[in-house]
């Protein structure tokens, strides 16, 4: 369903226009949130993989908004994965 579809159907609900643009706001944002999610993802595995340094995936992170210390996080846990891995098990 697009946006224009969507806007339809609220209004045979009987909402007024500000709820309805509440919800549009609401899904917009939820949209986001996914997106920005799959792009941490995607970023996080690059990196992981050896695809890009460590300053390369912080400068990624940063620039779709992620708070800087929460990006520093969010690498710290991709350091001890990525080398979780490399260590030989015994």
């Amino acid at each position: 369903m697009n946006k224009a579809e969507f806007i339809e159907t609220l209004q045979f609900t009987g909402l007024t226009s500000e709820e309805i643009q509440v919800l549009l706001k609401a899904a917009d944002l939820a949209f986001f949130r996914k997106i920005t999610s799959e792009q941490v993802k995607l970023i996080l595995m690059s990196f992981e993989k050896d695809l890009i340094s460590e300053e390369e995936a912080l400068q990624e992170l940063l620039n779709i908004s992620i708070e800087e210390t929460r990006a520093r996080i969010l690498l710290q846990n991709s350091i001890i994965k990525k080398e979780g891995r490399r260590r030989p098990s015994k």
